[in-house]
């Protein structure tokens, strides 16, 4: 990860937005207009992160099948 983002970290999931500092080992994230923060802890963030993808991976899915 990179300290300044270049967009690759800034991802649209839906109603999630996730954007990874990792210069401050921070994971800041919107979900349903709450704004979130997962705290410091490196793991933490990439595990958060991770999850987030899979979200996006499963909406992702799920939509193209309801336009087939």
């Amino acid at each position: 990860m990179n300290s300044v983002s270049t967009g690759e970290d800034l991802m649209p999931l839906g109603n999630v937005v996730a954007l990874v500092g990792a210069e401050n080992k921070t994971l800041i994230y919107m979900r349903n207009g709450d704004i979130r923060v997962i705290g410091r802890n490196i793991r933490s963030v990439v595990r958060k992160y991770q999850e987030l993808r899979i979200f996006l991976q499963d909406a992702s899915i799920i939509k193209e099948r309801s336009m087939l």
